[in-house]
């Protein structure tokens, strides 16, 4: 059994670190806050919660919001006081999964939490508590700097703490009541992220085919994200072009799951290429599309000097695994050819088994109390069935106590850190070449779209994922799969992938990856100088021997140049001032 509350931390800053203060929990019926860390050791005992009649734990689940900083502070806390315990966390790449304390000596986690961020996304409470129908409440001038001063200031901190708290409980329910009204998940785990509960409540009413284990290499070689391309550099505006907007497809991958013939992977695949089929292919192919080329391989190109392994989309002939939707897709609109085939993996085409699923969450979607869950679901699913995660054990010197516990183990000396990988290239989904077909076949609905409209003499100005930028007027709708407009604008200057300026009404609006919006932004020659201050994390104060929980500045240098994946027409000084058009990169197998 689970017992689920809201959770979370509150510190003040002294001597540039971040210091325990306050934890609180909250649901519907308990608004519990406390001042000392050992409240958090015994929380179990003030819940009341015990052992099952199978000798198990019932389940205490926390969950916070941005949980890598509240549980390390609860962490720092605890040390601080000397207390006996076992730290343990869970990454997917970046992002924190899950943290478990662990104060007796016992298989099961004394508490566990999760974070509501792997739900909402990379946003701030506020943004989430408005779309899920919230409110925080002001922040208090203090917080964060000093404690309360007076009865007054005591009470505006603890609303303002357990509301929070409160909120964060109160997303995460809405989230999953309303996802359970289309099916009970079967699993007893935990799930921690959105992509976990579309892919359990999928499994509750559906079976997956499984594909075999022994493709999974050539499955990762065709597995390729989304396109991104900045298909013209410096400034375009109004002036030079009678139109400038962005468009981007609704639920792009919900509809490319849905309307996509899958591969039956349970059925024996032939190893000769037939196009009438759906799967894998390792083949040679002549690209003849000389401005928009509509297949992608990763290839090793020079970026500002340094060599990188990216996403490019050239012509001319090219050797790579493709999907067999991309082999027919390049032969059926005349664009290419493939040359010859070494081996392919081909299996009888079947209806998408997706279908229902994404049809009760399409349906969900246009009412308002469901639209939040309804989209978050319909988002997540496609990614979870071909999850990899790197399953890197990290402990501290300090709390090894024999060598043998070092058995397997990396030791970093300068670091006084010792890791272990334990599980490498783990497949979490049930078949990762679905996930290679879906993201392939989004990548071919973006190219049709802009392919169209280049043919009809209209200009493409840049590309990302499910997005385009256009001089062209197109129509603005709300169906499955269809573009809808996001902005027009006065101008934008395209720096290069995931670097680009809007400009309408006077206003400028910054899309730079890498670039947070407090950062204070210096431009030098084609070089952006980013400086501000930054919260230490965990996995970057092991890493870097860095203090965790303080306030380091940083100054950070993106390099605003050509990313070398098209050949532009000519080099610009200033990009705020010029714009040039490009080529794909020519290459030969």
């Amino acid at each position: 059994m689970q017992h689920v509350y809201g959770f979370d931390t509150e510190t003040v800053l002294r001597k540039g670190k971040h210091r325990f203060l306050s934890f609180q929990i909250a649901d519907d019926s308990l608004k519990y806050i406390s001042y000392n860390p050992l409240d958090f050791v015994n929380l179990r005992r003030i819940l009341g919660l015990s052992w099952t009649k199978k000798r198990t734990k019932e389940k205490l689940v926390l969950v916070g919001f941005n949980i890598e900083f509240d549980a390390l502070v609860m962490e720092e806390a605890l040390k601080e006081l000397g207390v006996d315990f076992i730290f343990k966390a869970r990454y997917n790449k970046s992002n924190m999964l899950y943290a478990s304390f662990y104060f007796s000596r016992h298989q099961h986690p004394d508490i566990t939490i999760i974070d509501l961020m792997n739900f909402v996304g990379r946003t701030s409470l506020d943004k989430a508590a408005r779309k899920f129908g919230y409110r925080k409440l002001p922040k208090p001038e203090f917080l964060g700097k000093r404690k309360w001063k007076t009865e007054e200031e005591r009470k505006i901190f603890e609303e303002y703490a357990i509301n929070d708290a409160w909120i964060t409980y109160r997303i995460y329910k809405d989230i999953m009541d309303k996802a359970f009204t289309y099916a009970k998940p079967k699993t007893r785990r935990l799930i921690v992220s959105a992509p976990s509960l579309a892919l359990n409540l999928f499994l509750a009413k559906h079976r997956l085919p499984q594909c075999p284990k022994w493709l999974n290499y050539q499955i990762l070689q065709s597995y390729r994200g989304g396109r991104v391309e900045a298909i013209w550099r410096g400034t375009v505006s109004c002036e030079n072009f009678n139109h400038l907007a962005l468009y981007d497809f609704n639920s792009l991958y919900p509809y490319i799951t849905r309307t996509s013939q899958f591969p039956d992977t349970e059925e024996k695949p032939s190893f000769k290429l037939d196009l009438e089929k759906e799967g894998i292919a390792i083949c040679t192919v002549k690209i003849e599309e000389p401005y928009l080329p509509p297949l992608g391989v990763k290839l090793r190109i020079k970026d500002n000097g340094k060599v990188a392994e990216k996403l490019v989309f050239p012509t001319g002939t090219v050797r790579g695994v493709f999907t067999i939707s991309e082999l027919r897709y390049l032969e059926d609109m005349g664009l290419g050819q493939v040359l010859n085939c070494t081996r392919a993996y081909c299996f009888p085409a079947m209806e998408s088994p997706f279908k229902d699923f994404i049809d009760h969450f399409y349906r969900l979607r246009r009412k308002p109390e469901f639209k939040q869950v309804a989209k978050l679901i319909l988002n997540s699913l496609y990614g979870k069935l071909a999850t990899r995660l790197y399953n890197v054990q990290i402990k501290r010197l300090e709390d090894i106590e024999t060598v043998e516990e070092l058995n397997g183990y990396y030791v970093d000396w300068e670091l006084e850190l010792a890791r272990k990988i334990i599980d490498s290239e783990r497949f979490v989904g049930k078949n990762p070449l679905f996930a290679s077909l879906i993201t392939a076949n989004a990548r071919l609905h973006l190219h049709k779209h802009a392919y169209e409209l280049v043919k009809k003499g209209k200009q493409i100005f840049y590309m990302d994922t499910d997005s385009l930028l256009t001089d062209a007027v197109l129509e603005d709708s709300k169906e499955l799969g269809h573009l809808k407009k996001e902005g027009e604008y006065e101008s934008v200057t395209i720096f290069r992938s995931k670097a680009y300026i809007t400009k309408i009404n006077g206003k400028t609006v910054r899309k730079i990856k890498g670039v947070p919006y407090s950062a204070k932004l210096f431009f030098a020659d084609l070089e952006l100088v980013v400086e501000g201050e930054k919260l230490v994390r965990l996995r970057e104060g092991l890493h870097r021997g860095l203090e965790p929980l303080s306030i380091q500045e940083f100054v950070k240098i993106i390099n605003l140049d050509e990313d070398g994946k098209r050949k532009y027409h000519k080099h610009l000084d200033n990009p705020f001032s010029e714009f040039t058009d490009s080529e794909p990169i020519k290459i030969r197998c």
